[in-house]
């Protein structure tokens, strides 16, 4: 995990992580780009969505899943029109 943003970030990309506290203190925090730390997961999942200009959606768990259905909601209602990948 984290081949492609730190590809991104080679080539000059700019790549913002978006975690939760409790995320980072388990797992740490990545080591190219920036990062952004959220307190609890509902901040973390709105700033996905509002900071976010295109969707990577690979395999993962129930998070994933909520994640991507959070945004494909907000899609479907015009609030935040962007484009996936998956």
């Amino acid at each position: 995990m984290g081949i492609i943003p730190r590809t991104f970030s080679e080539i000059s990309g700019e790549v913002i992580g978006i975690n939760a506290k409790m995320f980072t203190e388990k797992f740490g925090v990545s080591a190219f780009g920036k990062t952004k730390i959220y307190e609890k997961i509902f901040d973390r999942q709105n700033a996905l969505v509002n900071l976010s200009d295109i969707y990577l959606c690979l395999p993962g768990g129930v998070g994933t899943i909520s994640e991507l259905f959070n945004t494909l909601v907000l899609n479907d209602l015009h609030y935040k029109i962007k484009k996936y990948i998956f």
